[in-house]
């Protein structure tokens, strides 16, 4: 079961950039299933550290799912931060996602990422 939750919270260590779209220079949409005081507090930390803007939508990891879905032509968001472990391999599957190679993610364990580097686990 802990393997399940580690898997079910994905933070801003392993980005996962939503296919077709690109981090602009100034501002960033978006997505998150996290609970909202700790995607407010991460966020404002990533704003802080970077001087990059976040506008984030929080939603359920279904409803998250289903938005990059029906956005897969002209996505709005160029992040998923959070969500189930297997949403985010089913969403790899169905090329709703692009990899991202996160500089951090020599820290996370092999178990606990994607090899071809679209999502990784955050906490274990």
């Amino acid at each position: 079961m802990k393997k399940i939750v580690v898997l079910a919270v994905l933070v801003l260590l392993c980005v996962t950039m939503i296919a077709g779209n690109s981090l602009a220079a100034e501002k960033v949409k978006a997505y998150t299933t996290m609970e909202e005081p700790l995607a407010k507090a991460l966020f404002e930390q990533f704003e802080k550290e970077t001087g990059i803007v976040v506008e984030w939508v929080r939603l359920s990891s279904g409803e998250a799912v289903a938005r990059i879905e029906a956005e897969k032509a002209n996505p709005q968001a160029s992040i998923w931060v959070g969500g189930v472990g297997t949403l985010h391999i089913d969403a790899k599957n169905k090329g709703l996602t692009a990899p991202y190679n996160s500089r951090m993610a020599g820290s996370i364990p092999d178990q606990f990422k994607d090899p071809e580097k679209f999502w990784i686990a955050a906490c274990t």
